[in-house]
């Protein structure tokens, strides 16, 4: 009897240690999964934050600030992005390779959700003082942009208009575009081989956006040097029409400000 009574009691207690040993493997094995949850879902949002925000494709470390904005809102919108650029008609020189496609195009690419338009405003040949009489700054603070770039009118300016009428001009069309809710830039004019005054025009161009406090796009580091032959390639000997190279290192000068300089 006292056997038997024994023999029970060792049974019970090998049930009770077999239970509990199960009880604490699960648990085990339901926080390694809850941690494993954890971790991964602290490696997607590192992923997020290292490509600028996967969720909403947008905020990219070291973005322009303006330009991220401009993002946001057509993000939140559903509305395409328009970029509108405005100036002589070498912006346009190589049609939908010309920089302000690419750049649009750029745009899409890096950023999921967000569709452009694209608007150029030129005057072919005209200078500066041209531009002012012919209603400029009233046509081109009609486009109605969220990103809009002016580039300068220095290379018809060039040995014609003084640097001081430039600057005049371009502070016309600057105080008439700003009067709207836009992202706006100043950008440089393409780079001319071995040109001289033209470089004094555009320092002066560059000082005046800084004064005004208005981002100036200096690409001209994406380009061979202006004494270099080889930025013939690039916009041609006498006077400078880019090409689609050109272009092409017009556009990568200004997406690494916008996309570096986190201003």
């Amino acid at each position: 009897m006292k056997r038997s009574i024994g023999l029970f009691i060792l049974v019970l207690i090998t049930a009770v240690v077999l239970i509990a040993g199960w009880l604490y493997y699960q648990d085990r094995i339901d926080n390694a999964g809850g941690a494993g949850e954890s971790s991964g879902e602290q490696q997607n949002s590192g992923s997020a934050s290292s490509e600028g925000g996967a969720g909403s494709g947008i905020n990219a470390e070291g973005l322009d600030g303006a330009l991220q904005s401009q993002l946001e809102e057509a993000k939140q919108s559903g509305d395409p992005l328009r970029l509108v650029v405005a100036g002589p008609g070498a912006v346009t020189s190589e049609g939908d390779n010309s920089f302000p496609q690419q750049l649009a195009d750029r745009i899409e690419e890096n950023w999921n959700g967000i569709s452009t338009e694209v608007e150029t405003i030129t005057y072919d040949d005209s200078t500066s003082l041209e531009v002012l009489n012919e209603g400029g700054p009233e046509e081109m603070a009609g486009a109605d942009a969220d990103l809009f770039i002016f580039v300068p009118f220095a290379v018809s300016d060039n040995g014609t208009v003084s640097s001081d009428d430039t600057i005049y001009a371009t502070r016309e069309i600057t105080e008439a575009v700003q009067e709207n809710d836009s992202a706006y830039y100043i950008s440089a004019p393409q780079p001319w081989y071995e040109a001289q005054y033209y470089l004094e025009q555009l320092d002066a161009v560059e000082g005046y956006a800084d004064e005004a406090g208005v981002t100036y796009l200096n690409h001209w580091s994406a380009w061979p040097a202006v004494d270099d032959e080889e930025l013939i390639d690039y916009v041609g000997e006498d006077t400078p029409v880019p090409t689609e190279q050109g272009h092409t290192a017009w556009t990568d000068g200004i997406w690494q400000q916008w996309t570096e300089s986190g201003s």
